[in-house]
């Protein structure tokens, strides 16, 4: 037993950086600029030099702010708590006081979680695969104890092999597993989904019904899919102060912002930190990741800036009546709440404030964000958005909300993405010839736009599909046409209806009696096609992200920070109405409020196409010789 494990493996020289070696992959890949203790980086060497294939993941707060590393092969889970001395006769003595509890406590607590996982349990309580909790030694301390001729009684033997692991056993112990059935990478992802669930993207099976909030992970069917290893790198680089993530669509940002904010509030469990965004499906979203995540994080929340606002007056006894919650009634919820942030010193503020759709964001709301952060150069502060995705108008003459005087300062604090993972390599194309054409427009007609460079840009996509399809209709026949889109995608392409969306910039335009919303909702009654509209307005909620049964309708707006399998964009015969935008060519004078409504159309068709993951349809009711912007959407075919 013990004679075996003092056995020294022979040393190999270390990877540069210690990133990847054949069958060794580490996450984050840039693990050594993690502040992990000397003793740690020396066990993380023995694992880099191993030529076992596994996945070893550093640092990770799996049940508590306290951190270990997983290791997974292709038959076991082994977690390994470092032991921060290099002295075993001393840890013998501590054993009773301290080490019996948290290795029980370890065990107790991975194993549950693992468990609640359908995928990953053989029955109620076991696992299918072999799992072990061990602390771990460097080297050092076996040449100590050579050199000393320390003698074990045989209970500390014992405990020594249930519970301890020696830097130089890793590979042995990696190898070694009861009878244990082989892990696939889909099980490796879903083990990863509950002790990091940061780290990875979880999706609803098809043709599932999911629940707004789900008390237990076992309550439902999911997938999980792992992010890559510049995404987990990313994560991994939390700074305190403010940080900005500046990106297109498609580039994973938000994925990335929510996962910096699990990741915090799970080193963090004493401190409250905050997700907040504009879109309530995409909070929805949120809070359904956290729900299925099986990390009961009770200090983070998801709000939409305006639940937010209500949530304050709520908490210190305060309202406002109003018949319907329409801009007046925000405008006078958010005066009173930022009067109370000057007024009270009672008033909860938070460790942590992370904002997604930043873009949507008016300057003041990102100001009265500030103010809710205990301390900002003590604490997190991190926004991320698309000045491209700007359909509510908020961002005037090209300046983003968090640029100003006494705003904090990101020069130095940014990151930019450059990967496309949401859209094919066609509609990243077609985008991008569409972009092309608009910017012509820019210059022609002096539409100033600050950063323009930064705006309109689509990272590289990383795969292949077909090719987007244009489709010229009346006004009379709009209606049906999208219907048979609809059944194209559904039975041709056996797409399943909760992943096909038909996004349109407006529900209705009354002054032409135009009410594509309502057309549309009886004709899919009418066919029998299931649908949910997630659309907000007024006191109408829609319905959340996760409610989500058959075609989903929305405007382009309600549907910030979605996607789907096939988006079929219509309803275009409204843009450019209010301002006469639709052919700049025809005005005599060309004022500010119509360059700001060209931008806004623009903007509506940049969103509305990019929510597409692999299929992408237009289908327009007013003819190219009529609009400027559909003419930018035949040319770009």
């Amino acid at each position: 037993m013990l004679k075996s494990r003092l056995r020294l493996l022979k040393k190999k020289e270390e990877t540069p950086n210690g990133i990847i070696k054949e069958g060794v992959n580490f996450y984050p890949a840039s693990y050594l600029k993690l502040p992990l203790s000397k003793i740690e980086r020396e066990i993380l060497k023995t694992v880099n030099n191993l030529s076992v294939k596994s996945k070893v993941f550093v640092n990770l707060n799996a049940i508590s702010d306290e951190e270990i590393h997983v290791i997974l092969s292709k038959s076991k889970i082994l977690c390994l708590i470092p032991i921060a001395m290099d002295n075993l006769e001393k840890f013998l003595k501590l054993r009773e006081l301290i080490y019996n509890d948290q290795i029980k406590k370890f065990r107790k607590n991975i194993k549950n979680r693992l468990l609640d996982h359908r995928a990953l349990r053989k029955d109620e309580t076991e696992l299918k695969f072999a799992l072990e909790v061990k602390f771990i030694f460097k080297s050092e301390s076996v040449k100590n104890l050579r050199r000393n001729n320390f003698k074990f009684k045989n209970e500390e033997k014992c405990y020594l092999d249930d519970n301890v692991l020696l830097n130089e056993e890793l590979k042995k112990e990696i190898l070694l597993s009861k009878k244990s059935k082989e892990m696939t990478e889909e099980d490796h992802n879903n083990i990863i989904h509950l002790l990091a669930p940061e780290y990875v993207i979880p999706k609803a099976k098809e043709n599932k019904n999911i629940p707004t909030i789900v008390e237990n992970p076992k309550d439902i069917d999911i997938t999980s899919f792992l992010l890559d290893s510049s995404q987990i790198d990313i994560i991994n680089d939390i700074k305190l102060g403010n940080s900005l993530i500046l990106a297109s669509a498609g580039s994973g940002k938000s994925v990335i912002l929510f996962s910096k904010a699990l990741k915090i509030a799970a080193k963090n469990p004493d401190k409250e930190v905050l997700v907040l965004c504009f879109n309530k499906n995409l909070a929805s979203y949120y809070e359904w990741k956290i729900s299925i995540s099986g990390f009961r994080v009770r200090n983070l929340k998801c709000l939409t800036f305006h639940k937010f606002l209500e949530n304050i007056l709520s908490e210190n006894v305060m309202s406002v009546r109003f018949r319907k919650k329409d801009d007046e009634y925000w405008t006078k919820v958010f005066e009173r709440a930022r009067q109370l942030v000057k007024t009270s010193n009672t008033l909860k503020k938070y460790f942590g404030i992370f904002i997604d759709e930043i873009q949507i964001f008016k300057p003041e709301w990102y100001k009265f964000c500030i103010d809710m952060l205990e301390d900002l150069d003590k604490n997190y502060l991190s926004i991320c958005g698309d000045v491209s995705q700007n359909v509510n108008k908020n961002i005037k003459a090209g300046i983003a909300p968090w640029q100003g005087k006494g705003l904090p300062n990101y020069r130095g604090r940014s990151i930019r993405l450059n990967k496309n993972y949401r859209n094919t390599k066609e509609i990243t194309n077609y985008m991008n010839s569409f972009i092309n054409k608009v910017k012509k427009s820019i210059e022609q007609y002096s539409i100033e736009v600050e950063n323009q460079n930064e705006m309109y840009v689509l990272g590289e996509s990383l795969y292949s599909g077909d090719k987007v399809r244009y489709f010229e209709s009346s006004r009379l026949n709009v209606i049906d046409k999208i219907i048979e889109e609809i059944e194209y995608y559904n039975e041709v392409k056996k797409i399943p209806l909760q992943e096909i969306a038909v996004l349109f910039p407006y529900r209705q335009y009354g002054l032409k009696k135009y009410y594509i919303d309502y057309w549309l909702e009886n004709k899919l009654k009418e066919k029998y096609i299931d649908f949910t509209s997630i659309i907000s307005s007024g006191n109408n909620l829609g319905k959340y992200y996760s409610q989500i049964e058959g075609v989903v309708l929305s405007t382009i707006e309600s549907s910030l920070g979605l996607d789907f399998d096939a988006v079929i964009l219509t309803g275009l015969l409204p843009l450019g109405e209010y301002k006469k935008s639709k052919q700049l060519a025809r005005k005599r004078k060309i004022t500010e409020e119509v360059k700001e409504e060209f931008l806004d159309a623009v903007n509506k068709i940049y969103t509305g196409c990019t929510r597409a993951r692999k299929n992408l349809s237009i289908i327009s009711d007013v003819s190219s010789t009529e609009s400027d912007y559909v003419k930018f959407i035949k040319e770009s075919i």
